[in-house]
C-alpha cells in the first residue's frame, strides 16, 4: 500500500459519533484541559492583577482609562497619545510576565495533554500502544511552532510600530495595513502548522513510528480527498461557534467591569470551549479509526507494513 495513502471512512456525520455513545471520552478529555488550563489562567489572573495594581495611577494619569465612545471622534490625535503613553507603561512589565511564565506554561500544558490524551487513548482502545512520550514530543513540537510563528508576527508588528508610529507624525494606516498584512500571513501558517502535527500525531501513533518522520506525510495526509468531508464539516463548526459568539456579544452585560463581570464572560464562553475540545477530539479519534482500518486493510491484502 502507498505510505501517503488515505484513511478510510472519514464521514463528516460521524465526527461526533464516538462522543455521543461513550461521554466519558470527552469527560476526561475536559478534565485534564481545564484543569491545566484553569490553573494557568488563575495564574495569568494574578500576575496581570500585580501589574494593574502596580500601574493604575500612572495609567489613570495618561487618560487611557477616561476614554470613551466619542473620544475617537472628538479627540483622536489626544487618544493616539493616550494610547501610546499607556502601552510603554505596560509593554515593560507584560513582556518580563510573559518571558517568565511562558516556559512553565508550556511544560506544564505539554505534561498535562500528554497524561490526559493518553488517558483518553487507552479509554477509547485499549490495543493502541501507550505512547505518551511521543504524545509529549509532539505537543512539544506544535507548541515550539505555533510559539515561533507567533513571535515572528508579534516582531513584524513592534517593527512596523517603531517605523511608522514612532515618529513625530504617525502614520495610523499605514501601521493598520502592515499589521493585516502581517495577520494574513501568519495566520494561515499557524493553522497548518497545527494541522499539521495532528496528522502527524494520529500516523506515528498508529503506525508505531517516530513523530519526527511522519510530518511531511502527515502534511500530505492532510491534502487527502478522504479528509475532505472532516475539513468541511470542522468549517461548519467553526462557523456556528463564530456565530455564536457574535449573538453572545450582543447580550447585555449584567455587572460593570469587574470580577463579577469577568466570571461573566467565562461562563458564557464555557459551552463554545466544549464544542471546541469535543470536535477536535472527535476529529483526532476519527482520523487514528480510519488509519487503523487503513492498516487492517493493507494486512488483509498481505501489504508489508506502512513506514515512512
Amino acid at each position: 500500500m502507498s505510505t501517503s495513502s488515505p484513511p478510510y471512512n472519514l464521514r463528516a456525520p460521524s465526527l461526533l459519533f464516538e462522543l455521543r455513545q461513550r461521554p466519558g471520552l470527552l469527560l476526561r478529555e475536559l478534565l485534564w484541559r481545564w484543569g491545566c488550563g484553569g490553573l494557568l489562567l488563575l495564574l495569568a489572573c494574578y500576575e496581570g492583577s500585580r501589574i494593574w495594581t502596580a500601574l493604575l495611577p500612572a495609567l489613570q494619569a495618561t487618560g487611557v482609562l477616561a476614554v470613551t465612545p466619542d473620544t475617537l471622534i472628538q479627540d483622536p490625535d489626544g487618544l493616539l497619545t493616550s494610547f501610546q503613553a499607556a502601552l510603554s507603561l505596560l509593554w515593560p512589565p507584560v513582556a518580563r510576565a510573559c518571558l517568565g511564565l511562558a516556559p512553565l506554561a508550556a511544560f506544564c500544558w505539554v505534561g498535562a495533554f500528554a497524561l490526559g490524551r493518553s488517558a483518553v487513548l487507552a479509554h477509547y482502545d485499549p490495543a493502541l500502544p501507550r505512547r505518551t512520550w511521543l504524545l509529549a514530543e509532539a505537543e512539544a513540537w506544535r507548541v515550539a511552532g505555533q510559539a515561533g510563528i507567533l513571535g515572528l508576527w508579534a516582531a513584524a508588528n513592534h517593527g512596523a510600530y517603531r517605523w511608522l508610529m514612532g515618529g513625530d507624525t504617525p502614520h495610523v494606516l499605514g501601521y493598520g495595513a502592515l499589521v493585516l498584512l502581517a495577520s494574513a500571513v501568519a495566520l494561515p501558517a499557524w493553522i497548518g502548522f497545527r494541522r499539521s502535527m495532528f496528522m502527524a500525531t494520529a500516523l506515528a501513533l498508529t503506525e508505531g513510528v517516530s513523530f519526527r518522520g511522519v510530518w511531511m506525510r502527515g502534511l500530505r495526509l492532510l491534502r487527502a480527498e478522504a479528509v475532505r468531508p472532516l475539513r468541511r464539516v470542522i468549517r461548519r463548526i467553526r462557523l456556528l461557534l463564530f456565530a455564536t459568539g457574535l449573538l453572545l456579544m450582543l447580550v447585555p452585560d449584567p455587572f460593570p467591569f469587574g470580577w463579577r463581570l469577568l466570571a461573566w464572560w467565562l461562563l458564557l464562553s464555557l459551552p463554545s470551549l466544549a464544542v471546541t475540545d469535543a470536535w477536535r477530539l472527535g476529529a483526532f479519534l476519527l482520523i487514528v479509526q480510519g488509519l487503523e482500518e487503513r492498516a487492517r486493510l493493507g494486512g488483509r491484502a498481505g501489504a508489508p507494513a506502512t513506514r515512512p
